[in-house]
């Protein structure tokens, strides 16, 4: 790999996903510089906040460890997995939606085309960790006949249903943000695990969704979605990290 690459792929490791400032760094000054930046005690460029600036060299250096780069390359070759970078023709375009809370890379395993997927034949699906018996059936499923007509699922593969780790509210108020469609489905009125999904119904966030049909029409209703609205981070519009029980 290269020396772009290789930062990339140490600011991975090192940083949290949705690291705004690794992101704006990145962007503006390289992916290379922004490794240095780490230990070199420089001080971060103009517009950041300076508070969150002075925390962020404290926060990664304590991650480095040599020999970290060999150790993802061996971890890669084991697992069959292929690096993405924005440089790369099978990165996502969509991602620059994000903007600087982009991933920094992606690792890809199978297809190479599946990131690349259109829009109406991917579904996230996210939920509580603590999921329920009632979400874990209906999620098992949902992915189970949606996967049978050939859409892609996405999710961040830890334990229950999860896509992020500000919470699955965060991932549907950020997907709204991005115009894409948002659904639910309700759960107990007497359940406190329900109360994220009713919420996103009473604040006009989400549909109502009770089956794999309901998700396959919010598909379709991205068909002429363009991918020109950007997502613009609130530090102060954040969701309760109460989970519901399944959310899209």
């Amino acid at each position: 790999m290269d020396e772009e690459r290789d930062a990339r792929t140490t600011l991975a490791a090192l940083s949290e996903p949705g690291d705004t400032i690794t992101g704006t760094l990145v962007s503006r000054l390289g992916a290379a510089a922004t490794v240095q930046l780490i230990t070199s005690g420089d001080r971060l460029p103009n517009g950041i906040d300076p508070a969150e600036g002075e925390l962020w060299p404290r926060r990664l250096a304590p991650r480095i460890n040599p020999g970290q780069i060999d150790r993802i390359l061996a971890d890669m070759e084991r697992h069959d997995l292929r690096l993405l970078t924005p440089e790369d023709i099978d990165w996502p375009g969509e991602l620059q939606q994000l903007g600087t809370s982009a991933p920094i890379v992606l690792w890809l395993k199978g297809d190479p085309g599946q990131p690349s997927t259109p829009l109406p034949g991917r579904v996230t699906i996210v939920g509580a960790r603590a999921a329920t018996a009632y979400g874990s059936q209906v999620a098992t499923e949902l992915t189970s006949k949606l996967a049978s007509q050939g859409h892609t699922i996405l999710s961040g593969g830890a334990y229950g249903m999860t896509g992020h780790r500000s919470g699955s509210l965060n991932v549907a108020g950020q997907a709204h943000a991005l115009g894409r469609p948002v659904g639910a489905v309700p759960g107990p009125v007497t359940s406190p695990a329900s109360a994220g999904c009713h919420r996103l119904f009473q604040e006009g966030i989400a549909s109502l969704v009770i089956d794999a049909q309901h998700v396959t029409d919010l598909l379709d209703s991205t068909a002429g979605f363009s991918g020109d609205r950007t997502f613009a981070y609130s530090a102060t519009r954040r969701f309760s990290r109460t989970g519901p029980d399944l959310k899209f």
